[in-house]
């Protein structure tokens, strides 16, 4: 039986333990016990007849060593044992050197690290075969498994510095210490958000920007920036929108839109612009699937004579304040009044610009345009 007692500065000593042979009635004198293997010569200790123990320095070897034991008493010489099993000589695994971290994905989503190092040679396996001797990382923000030379790994988060170590383990031998730290700091590519710009409506002294940035499963997005009418930036939601109002009508504004990565790097910026709203204007004539001719009132005023005048400030005929067909009205606004038989209408100001009746008042449902809720006409 062969057992290994000691281990240390790339040797082991092995132990071989035999029984006592038939002396045939004569005590044993010696043994011979023989070390073969490990790329060496071989070793013969003669050992005392009452001693069945001993012990071998062997050199830490990837090849086994094999025992054999012979007696003798004064008859001579017996024979040799059958080679005892092979035992190996191995030592601690020698330290992973050359350790590298790199981030990795750094044009993507990054969270990603490439973790390099020099495999250990022959000596430093100390006896273990290269099948015999794996690696593992180890980092200081809690991911971990296994790894070979070059290989990128996961599951890092972008910004957080990380320092990785390396150790090689042994199925045969004790495992390395771990290497020297290496350290890196994952990160990815900010990306480039989208920008759009929605114009004001009629009437509407204002513009509305929305923005969304690229998605985390794409891109290293960290902050997203915002900047109105090349004003200061603004740190904002990852998407959104902003309505921003105007002095006048027709103003012209912009937005630009930046994202920034885990490290601080700016993106490609994305930019738009929009108009506020124009001041509502609206052209018609009258509709005369609804009357022939319409009398403009002034405003609170009751300008229409009934039966028997049928008159319109004690006017008739086609002449002011009479709207007639075919004659081109520009509205603006409108307000709410009674006419002379005490019902309620919305009416349209009759603005400069149109045929006749410039300031004055007319039914809107007696105008091609139609209500003013219809069109979102604004109250003068």
């Amino acid at each position: 039986m062969t057992a290994v007692v000691q281990s240390g500065n790339g040797k082991n000593t092995l132990q071989v333990n035999w029984s006592e042979p038939d002396i045939n009635g004569d005590p044993i004198k010696n043994y011979y016990v023989t070390m073969n293997g490990g790329g060496a010569a071989a070793q013969t200790k003669t050992i005392p007849g009452n001693t069945r123990t001993t012990t071998f320095e062997a050199t830490n070897s990837e090849t086994g060593y094999t025992f054999t034991v012979q007696a003798e008493n004064k008859a001579g010489k017996g024979g040799v044992s059958a080679a005892s099993a092979p035992r190996r000589a191995t030592g601690k695994l020698g330290t992973v050197g050359n350790v590298s971290a790199t981030p990795a994905n750094t044009g993507g989503a990054g969270g990603q690290v490439t973790i390099n190092f020099a495999v250990l040679n022959k000596d430093q396996r100390n006896g273990s075969s290269a099948n015999e001797v794996s690696y593992t990382y180890r980092a200081s923000t809690g991911q971990s498994g296994p790894i070979q030379p070059g290989q990128t790994v996961g599951g890092f988060g972008n910004g957080q510095a990380s320092s990785i170590t390396v150790t090689a383990q042994s199925s045969v031998a004790p495992s390395s210490d771990a290497s020297a730290a290496a350290t890196a700091t994952p990160y990815g590519a900010p990306g480039t958000p989208s920008a759009s710009g929605q114009d004001g409506g009629v009437n509407t002294k204002s513009v509305t920007f929305s923005w969304s940035s690229p998605s985390p499963a794409s891109n290293d997005v960290r902050a997203t920036k915002i900047s109105v009418d090349g004003g200061g930036w603004e740190t904002v939601g990852a998407s959104g929108s902003r309505t921003v109002n105007t002095a006048g009508w027709e103003e012209t504004h912009s937005i630009r839109v930046q994202t920034f990565n885990s490290l601080g790097t700016g993106g490609s910026i994305a930019s738009a612009s929009a108009k506020s709203g124009k001041e509502g204007v609206w052209q018609g004539v009258l509709n005369t699937g609804v009357v022939q001719r319409s009398c403009t009132y002034t405003l609170g005023g009751m300008n229409y004579q009934p039966s028997p005048d049928f008159t319109c400030d004690g006017k008739g005929g086609n002449q002011p304040p009479w709207e007639y067909p075919g004659q081109n009205m520009i509205v603006k606004c409108y307000i709410v009044q009674k006419d002379v038989n005490n019902i309620t209408f919305a009416w349209w100001r009759i603005e400069a610009g149109s045929a006749r009746n410039a300031g004055r008042y007319i039914i809107a449902g007696h105008t091609t345009v139609g209500e003013p809720g219809s069109v979102g006409a604004p109250p003068c």
